[in-house]
């Protein structure tokens, strides 16, 4: 069994892999500028998304080492907000599960495996996504895209392996804030909006990886009265055990 201890070193970068894929939701938007068509393509721009936190350091090269660089909108950022345990998806406390698997190619019997593992840890993140834009046109454009993608749930995947139960999760919208200063004369117009999402995660433990299979096979053939019970044959050495398969005697070719 895998030892869970924080003097076991252990970082699957899973809380990372959750939040880049729900910023991929948001990847690929595009709005429409200038008085050409909406439906030409040659009028559309991506807008894109960054993570809200940023190293110090990164924050500032992009700043160009000021505070008075203006941000380029329209644009998008997220940013974790909390995340707290989720007791409803807890399916018991140190519960684990084994599975038998023989990974492509490999060979009988030397190729078997045995996945052991701890049942995931059920957690709920709050992510929030703010959308950034100079006027009310390109801000409708983004505000309306995302809130048909959320009817008011949307599934994710995380992962392709079919030995992680926990790889799609679904993403819900709780709510939306709109947030833009008026009348325009007043200061700097820059109208956003904030949509609040949470979704449920689990954090796996380190699998436990090992060979298992039956080495040696063994017979007993005896001929039994109609007196005789069951236990009084299982028990009877009048007999001596024949070994029918021993893995050692096998001509298996190795992987």
């Amino acid at each position: 069994m895998t030892d869970i201890s924080l003097e076991n070193y252990y970082y699957g970068k899973q809380i990372k892999r959750y939040i880049i894929e729900y910023m991929a939701i948001f990847g690929g938007l595009k709005v429409a500028i200038g008085k050409n068509d909406f439906n030409s393509q040659s009028n559309k721009i991506i807008v894109p998304i960054t993570y809200g936190s940023k190293d110090r350091v990164v924050a500032a090269i992009l700043s160009e080492n000021t505070q008075n660089k203006p941000i380029r909108v329209p644009t998008l950022s997220a940013n974790m907000m909390g995340i707290e345990l989720d007791d409803s998806l807890r399916v018991g406390v140190g519960q684990t599960v084994s599975n038998v698997h023989l990974p492509l190619g490999a060979t009988l019997p030397d190729g078997l495996k045995v996945i052991e593992k701890y049942k995931p840890i059920p957690y709920r993140l709050v992510m929030e996504t703010t959308i950034y834009a100079s006027n009310t046109d390109q801000h409708l454009q983004m505000l309306e895209q995302i809130m048909m993608l959320f009817d008011p749930i949307l599934q994710i995947q995380t992962s392709d392996d079919f030995q992680d139960w926990s790889k799609i999760t679904t993403v819900t919208l709780d709510q939306i804030g709109l947030e833009e200063e008026y009348p325009s004369g007043t200061s700097r117009r820059i109208i956003t909006t904030t949509f609040q999402f949470s979704f449920p995660i689990y954090l796996s433990p380190p699998i436990n990886l090992r060979y298992n299979y039956i080495k040696e096979i063994k017979m007993r053939i005896v001929a039994a009265t109609n007196t005789q019970t069951v236990d009084e044959i299982i028990n009877s050495d009048t007999e001596e055990y024949e070994t029918i398969i021993n893995v050692d005697d096998t001509d298996i070719p190795s992987k």
